[in-house]
């Protein structure tokens, strides 16, 4: 029986941990840059999109401001998915790793599988559990596809597609895994969704210290 490694835990959850709130803020990016490009003037930090200048904590941080999505052309989610694919396609095709960088590697992979996996699981179950649509980033781009094409089902589309690119990257990393020594510990998966629970309470402080804003 492997014996946990405190050491190993801890390096791997505050890996974690900065990859998540690091890859959170260019997911808000992404959507800061897609409002400034179609003449909507924001800030973004890292967990929310509000009016440019303001912050979380101000009462009129969403006064006025249309939080449903008004074009496809969104960077939010491309971002994260694109991390997710383009660093377990990394681990994958590099065949041998010496050092403790494939600890990073394999977190950017996971962590961002995961960053829109549980959002869009949650949207789908809440949805079913209450009867009324629960909005997700995904779910937005689907209902800006139906009024595109007058296809009811095609809602569907984007949140299906995040839920499969993220699944198909977290297995493969996780396959990929029992292959690298570095992350061959007991504790892993553990710590990997521990720092996911963290990461949210340190976002939201963060979320009212530093924002972007993207002015037109």
């Amino acid at each position: 029986m492997k014996k946990i490694d405190i050491k190993k835990i801890g390096m791997w959850f505050l890996i974690c941990l900065f990859v998540f709130i690091a890859s959170t803020f260019l997911h808000e990016c992404g959507h800061g840059l897609a409002n400034k490009i179609h003449g909507v003037s924001v800030s973004t930090g890292f967990n929310r999109v509000g009016n440019a200048y303001k912050y979380p904590s101000d009462s009129d941080f969403r006064a006025g401001y249309d939080t449903t999505q008004t074009f496809l052309l969104d960077f939010g989610v491309p971002v994260t998915l694109i991390l997710a694919v383009a660093f377990t396609a990394i681990l994958l095709i590099k065949k041998e790793w010496k050092d403790y960088s494939v600890q990073f590697v394999a977190a950017f992979a996971l962590c961002n599988s995961i960053i829109r996996l549980v959002p869009c699981l949650l949207s789908i179950f809440m949805s079913l559990f209450t009867g009324e649509l629960h909005i997700e980033d995904e779910i937005q781009t689907g209902q800006l596809l139906v009024e595109r094409f007058s296809i009811d089902w095609v809602i569907a589309i984007p949140v299906i597609f995040s839920i499969a690119i993220s699944i198909l990257c977290y297995i493969f990393v996780m396959k990929k895994k029992r292959q690298i020594q570095f992350l061959i510990f007991k504790g892993m998966a553990l710590s990997l969704w521990l720092a996911y629970a963290v990461s949210f309470f340190i976002e939201n402080w963060l979320d009212n210290i530093i924002r972007i804003n993207w002015t037109v």
